[in-house]
């Protein structure tokens, strides 16, 4: 029992590390596309295209070149009519079939609760993973609170 415990521990404290990391992660990339914007705008207003960022700055002592960049992003509105244009202007190798993985996982979890059969592992090959999962528990009333008002 001591070895579940302590097992347990560990999952659910690594679990929250990622969490944090995630978050993080998403601070620091909110951070980055800002300066970004702003260093672009600035590397326009200088006429400049380059500059040279020593390399004590960085644990691999590497020095580091940063530039301005361009990037696009698009958003289909109409499918059918854009994959035509594709298709018809030599372009169709871009249009990929896909279905999400996480849309996957859930289609197959669903069958195999209901006892559904699944494609031959020819079409769909099947990976069982065996782990556990973390939950929050519910918030309890401070000592001597009525939970019931």
């Amino acid at each position: 029992m001591d070895d579940l415990a302590n097992k347990a521990k560990q999952f659910a404290v690594l679990k929250q590390k990622r969490e944090d990391l995630e978050a993080q992660d998403k601070i620091l990339g909110n951070l980055i596309s800002g300066l970004g914007k702003e260093l672009f705008q600035l590397f326009v207003k200088e006429k400049v295209t380059s500059f040279k960022i020593s390399g004590e700055l960085f644990t691999d002592g590497q020095e580091r070149i940063i530039s301005p960049e361009v990037k696009y992003n698009g958003t289909i509105e109409d499918e059918e009519a854009f994959f035509k244009m594709l298709r018809s202007s030599g372009n169709g190798s871009l249009i990929k079939e896909t279905v999400h993985h996480k849309t996957l996982e859930s289609w197959i979890k669903k069958n195999k609760e209901a006892n559904q059969p699944l494609p031959p592992e020819t079409m769909l090959r099947v990976f069982q993973i065996d782990s556990a999962k973390v939950r929050r528990a519910p918030k309890t009333a401070p000592k001597g609170a009525n939970k019931e008002e």
